[in-house]
């Protein structure tokens, strides 16, 4: 917008003022303030400014500051708690008036529409151009219509000339003419209040219109602008109005009040702050559809309170219109509009000005009021009522709109808040116009599992960051059920810095805004590795469960089921020489037990905190000192002095498994009469005996993967290999078949594994790849 001029000068106590152009006038606004006229004389010269604002004490300090002020400057009149009111205001030459209780935002257009550039008049400001006047004065007697009596205004609301039909007093030539508005209208205040600010609106520039009373007729008052002098100057024209047509607007000014609350519900649309529909419902109210006074008010804390008040036509003390009973608390209660035809005959009509005659009374949403009132019994038609209610749903609507973006604004505030502290990773996509998600921003735990930075993820894909789900959804096909609106939650298999790791994937949708460009939502990655680790744990644990059931219903009830069937066959034959029998099978019995029991302990994972640094070559000594070898060595090769991390006890266990099952399977059997095959030649049978005691030796010793036992004896049939890790496998009539099983379960425990394979001697080497020593070689 272009202003006249860029400078506006405050004249005494004009805080508010100042504040209000400080916070809403136009950004190149300069504002001087004086502390009186006096200041505002010893200006500098070529500074003129584009208007002057003073503050009120009495009519006398408003004539002064316009004789004071250069030609065409505007003076607005601000009107503290003084005795001066509107219409005294524009009679003393102010050309608008502003008050305390004027919303900051209402101050500032008012004053920025005096600043906008119009054309300059070339005639003085304090002068009323004779000429002009004199053409003026002679149109009226040609311009007049008949059954009408019209007037020619000047400052200070006098009316110059009078040409026309002459009524019932005042309204007559003889009374009306050199006469002001409070000269000839004294007897009757209501009606001269009214006129005395039609008036005055028509010097700001505006035509107006209005029915008045007066006696017991009804007149209709229309004022015209004159742009011919340089001083507010009107045309104003009283017609009586026939009694069909009292309180009745024309259609054709229906239509043209319609039209612009139209135009008015576009510019509600437009604001983006409570207080400003509030201002803009109220000024509607007063200028479009021509109420005396008006108020829009909500309930706080159990009362009605005031949010924007105001009356073109009188001078109101709005404070008493906050109310929480009256006709303003029933239609919030009822929810429906209420018309008083007659203050007089309502009882809990509360008006706020004893020129109040009639009001009407219209619910806001669920805690709102708006009314208005009128100076004349039966002031409100139907149609008056219908075009304020197409007003309050113009205003109702532009209240939730801004109630309803500021509610989402918070709830974002707070999903913002949320994002940024969320422990699990996060992201905030955009759907893209094209398809797919975009990511916009991350928080602080995204950038640590999944090792991104910002800079680096803003913009890309979010199917990207996906390797598939647990439904077997691509990624692609699930970022499209997320950007269709769907919230999920299911498991997905995302790529971070440390390969890809299970989560869990939820999506909040959050809408679209309107600064973006398509709706957005949130991702959350709740990491599910430790989960799925125990789970599995609680998987092998119920294995376990499960074989340790059937060692206990099958293996260990073999060798009880024989000793019961020689505990019988004694009982019968009395014969003792069974029970070396029944020993033997509770033997078996009690070794079985004693396995399963150790399987139990071993299958546990090894913590963190139960290991420690071992010597492989320290572990199998002690581990061989522990076991009862017979006529077996040991060998420990060059690379036993290597260190690896273990729970020492555990560890050791997993060796004497390794020991016992190579003595006890892998020992070549005794004979009586020794091993014929490897008799030298030409021996003798009887020195053969000496030789028949079977050897083994075991070597224990590092490859590129780990540690190995290995042993030269008998080996096993390669067609069991699979098999030997099994529970319950075994290949001696003896044996529990949980030795090499729990061998195993130490390994895993570890994060080890464990194979077995054909030594170099022929006999069975197990190797236990340890990634600790796969590392160090």
């Amino acid at each position: 917008m272009t202003l006249r001029s860029e400078s506006v000068t405050l004249i005494g106590d004009t805080a508010s003022v100042a504040r209000a152009l400080e916070r809403y006038g136009p950004d190149q606004l300069a504002v001087r303030r004086v502390a009186s006229v006096d200041a505002l004389e010893e200006g500098e010269s070529g500074s003129e400014p584009g208007a002057v604002v003073v503050a009120v004490s009495d009519e006398g300090a408003i004539r002064t500051v316009v004789d004071t002020v250069p030609a065409g400057v505007p003076v607005v009149a601000f009107l503290p708690e003084t005795g001066v009111d509107t219409p005294l205001a524009l009679a003393a030459g102010a050309t608008e008036v502003v008050t305390p209780e004027d919303h900051p935002t209402v101050v500032a257009r008012r004053l920025e529409r005096l600043l906008t550039c119009r054309p300059e008049s070339s005639q003085s400001s304090n002068a009323v151009d004779s000429e002009a006047l004199e053409t003026l004065e002679a149109a009226l007697s040609w311009t007049v219509g008949d059954g009408e009596l019209i007037a020619l205004v000047t400052a200070g609301f006098r009316h110059r000339a009078v040409a026309g039909e002459s009524f019932e007093s005042p309204l007559e030539a003889a009374t009306l003419e050199g006469a002001t508005v409070r000269e000839a209208f004294n007897e009757w205040p209501a009606v001269r209040a009214q006129i005395e600010s039609l008036y005055a609106a028509t010097f700001q520039g505006d035509a107006n219109g209005r029915e008045v009373g007066l006696r017991d007729r009804t007149y209709r008052v229309e004022t015209h602008p004159i742009s011919a002098t340089s001083n507010p100057v009107c045309i104003v024209r009283f017609v009586p109005v026939s009694v069909d047509r009292t309180r009745r607007s024309t259609d054709a000014d229906v239509r043209r009040k319609v039209r612009r609350l139209h135009d008015i519900a576009t510019a509600l649309d437009d604001a983006d702050v409570e207080s400003e529909i509030f201002e803009l419902a109220v000024e509607s109210a007063s200028r479009v559809l021509e109420f005396d006074a008006c108020s829009l008010g909500e309930l706080e804390d159990g009362r009605i309170v005031a949010r924007a008040a105001t009356a073109s036509k009188l001078s109101i003390d709005f404070d008493q219109l906050r109310v929480t009973e009256g006709v303003a608390g029933k239609t919030i209660e009822s929810g429906e509009t209420i018309v008083v035809d007659d203050v007089a005959n309502e009882p809990d009509a509360q008006p706020a000005h004893e020129a109040f005659q009639s009001a009407v009374s219209i619910p806001v949403g669920d805690s709102g009021v708006f009314q208005a009132v009128s100076t004349s019994a039966d002031g409100f038609s139907d149609r008056d009522r219908m075009l304020a209610e197409l007003l309050v749903t113009h205003v109702t609507n532009a209240l939730k709109r801004v109630r309803y973006q500021a509610a989402l604004t918070v709830e974002r505030d707070h999903f913002a808040a949320l994002f940024e502290n969320v422990p699990d990773p996060a992201l905030r996509y955009r759907r893209q116009p094209s398809g797919g998600l975009e990511v916009r921003a991350i928080n602080s735990a995204f950038v640590r599992v999944f090792g991104r930075e910002p800079a680096s993820i803003v913009e890309e894909q979010v199917s990207s960051l996906l390797a598939g789900s647990e439904a077997g959804s691509t990624p692609e096909a699930l970022t499209d059920k997320i950007a269709a609106g769907n919230p999920i939650d299911t498991e997905v298999t995302g790529h971070t810095a440390d390969g890809t790791r299970p989560f869990l994937l939820r999506s909040v949708p959050v809408g679209s805004r309107p600064d973006v460009d398509g709706p957005e939502g949130y991702l959350i990655f709740t990491d599910l590795t430790e989960l799925k680790r125990r789970e599995r744990e609680l998987l092998e644990k119920t294995e376990r469960l499960d074989r340790f059931a059937s060692v206990v219903s099958h293996d260990l009830r073999n060798p009880l089921s024989v000793a019961q069937g020689y505990l019988e066959h004694v009982r019968d034959t009395d014969n003792l020489e069974f029970l070396e029998q029944i020993e033997r099978s509770h033997d078996r019995a009690f070794a079985i037990i004693d396995d399963v029991l150790e399987l139990a302990r071993q299958g546990a994972a090894v913590e963190t905190t139960d290991t420690e640094w071992v010597s492989l070559e320290a572990v199998a000594e002690r581990a061989w000192a522990g076991v009862e070898t017979q006529d077996a060595t040991i060998e420990i090769g060059p690379g036993s002095d290597a260190e690896f991390e273990a729970a020492p006890g555990r560890c050791r266990q997993l060796f004497e498994n390794l020991y016992r099952n190579s003595i006890e399977h892998g020992m070549p059997p005794a004979t009586d009469d020794g091993f014929e095959e490897s008799h030298p030649e030409g021996s003798e049978p009887g020195a053969l005996e000496t030789q028949s005691t079977p050897t083994l030796t075991v070597t224990v010793d590092t490859f590129e993967n780990g540690f190995y036992v290995a042993d030269d004896g008998v080996g096993f049939d390669p067609e069991t290999r699979e098999s030997l890790f099994e529970y319950g496998y075994t290949s001696s009539p003896d044996g529990t078949g949980l030795g090499l099983a729990i061998v195993r379960e130490i390994a895993e425990a570890h994060d080890w594994s464990i194979t077995a394979a054909e030594s170099k001697a022929g006999g069975a080497r197990f190797e236990v790849s340890v990634p600790e020593l796969a590392a160090d070689r």
